[in-house]
């Protein structure tokens, strides 16, 4: 009978992404309107892009790891199920979002931010068919700002990887070679893009779009994700190590490192994060005395609306900024500004991705159930004793 597979913590470190990401445009937007902020700090700066990494890094992990054990049990990977799992939870909630962001907000002053909303509209029908193609993380660096929507370009990395993902673990013969050379793949491309740029003399408007585009599609540390899902899948013997607490503590220590010497990595501070992100994923999930403790129901409950929170975030921002604009409180007091500012936007993103996961989201997640084959997260949860959740039945 085929695994029910819940990876323990794996709902926390959803809800922390997202609001590591919510945290800089928090920042961000601060920045956008004039108010004092501190989003170029490299702790805030950056905790953003590692937020998406970390995101980047679980979605390898788990789609890894429910590929490997569909085939495994079944023989196979159906492919046109995993295509038809995907849409079902990625698709609806990415297309409200946009229509929304295209065709209403602009028309809702409480959203009105001058010198940000208005550039919607350069280049308005490019930026709109690349994101309806899914393709938003080729519309922002050639076109532009896309208001309340940026963080869609994310959702259009993921799902090109989806598109290249189940084929290559369908194909995969017992070795790691054909991972480890998707991931070296794109590493290579970053480092072509920095010798170029520094042996032969570039155009920087076209070279900085080419550069952006790459840097956001980070392949990799999905790949890195992968990578490190066959490892704890085949029980090779590195995962021994890996999942130590020793190494996870380190491995935690050394992000906001990281943060810090970002300007002497030229970009690949990307691929040092994923492998500190996996380190942490792989000792949380299949060492069961980890030092990661995340298994709660309220963060559970984050966890488990945090697409929501991550795509819903920045019309909260926009909301609470905007009100609190209208008072004095950022001259004032810039302390209860800021408080209020964090507890308003946090409070409506919540409620609203709450909402968006109980009367829309779940109604596709419902159908999406009669497409899948390896139970995980939600259902395996419940359907598991509850001394078995503590389990990752990985192999």
């Amino acid at each position: 009978m085929p695994p029910k597979i819940y990876l323990k913590n794996l709902h926390a470190f959803r809800f922390f992404a997202a609001a590591a990401v919510i945290v800089c445009h928090l920042e961000l937007y601060k920045n956008r309107v004039g108010i004092a902020h501190i989003w170029k700090h490299p702790l805030i700066f950056e905790l953003g892009a590692a937020g998406v990494d970390f995101f980047f890094v679980l979605s390898g992990f788990l789609i890894t790891t429910l590929l490997l054990n569909e085939k495994k049990y079944f023989g196979t990977i159906n492919i046109k199920k995993f295509y038809i799992r995907r849409i079902l939870r990625i698709w609806p909630l990415y297309y409200l979002v946009i229509l929304t962001c295209f065709l209403l907000i602009p028309h809702i002053p409480l959203f009105d931010i001058y010198g940000y909303s208005e550039t919607l509209y350069h280049n308005f029908w490019q930026k709109f068919l690349f994101c309806l193609g899914l393709m938003p993380n080729v519309a922002l660096p050639i076109y532009g700002e896309i208001p309340y929507a940026a963080p869609a370009w994310s959702i259009g990395v993921e799902e090109q990887f989806y598109i290249l993902w189940p084929l290559l673990i369908l194909f995969l013969q017992k070795g790691y070679r054909s991972i480890v050379l998707f991931i070296l793949f794109f590493i290579g491309i970053k480092v072509l893009l920095f010798l170029y740029s520094k042996f032969f003399t570039v155009d920087l408007n076209t070279f900085t779009g080419i550069k952006d585009f790459f840097v956001a599609t980070r392949m990799e540390c999905m790949g890195i994700g992968g990578l490190g899902a066959l490892l704890v899948f085949n029980k090779h013997r590195v995962i021994d190590r890996i999942k130590s607490n020793g190494l996870g503590m380190a491995a935690l220590t050394m992000v906001p490192v990281i943060f810090y010497i970002v300007p002497y990595l030229y970009e690949i501070h990307h691929i040092a994060l994923a492998l500190c992100f996996l380190v942490i994923i792989i000792n949380s999930t299949a060492n069961e005395n980890s030092f990661v403790k995340l298994e709660n129901k309220p963060l559970y409950t984050l966890g488990n609306i945090s697409y929501g929170l991550y795509l819903l975030h920045p019309l909260a921002i926009g909301i609470s900024l905007n009100l609190l604009r209208q008072t004095n409180l950022p001259k004032e007091n810039a302390a209860l500004f800021n408080i209020l500012y964090y507890l308003l936007t946090f409070s409506i993103t919540i409620v609203t991705a709450y909402v968006s996961y109980r009367f829309f989201e779940k109604r596709f997640l419902d159908i999406k159930k009669k497409h899948t084959l390896i139970i995980s997260g939600n259902d395996a949860k419940t359907a598991l004793p509850e001394n078995e959740t503590q389990k990752v039945p990985v192999s």
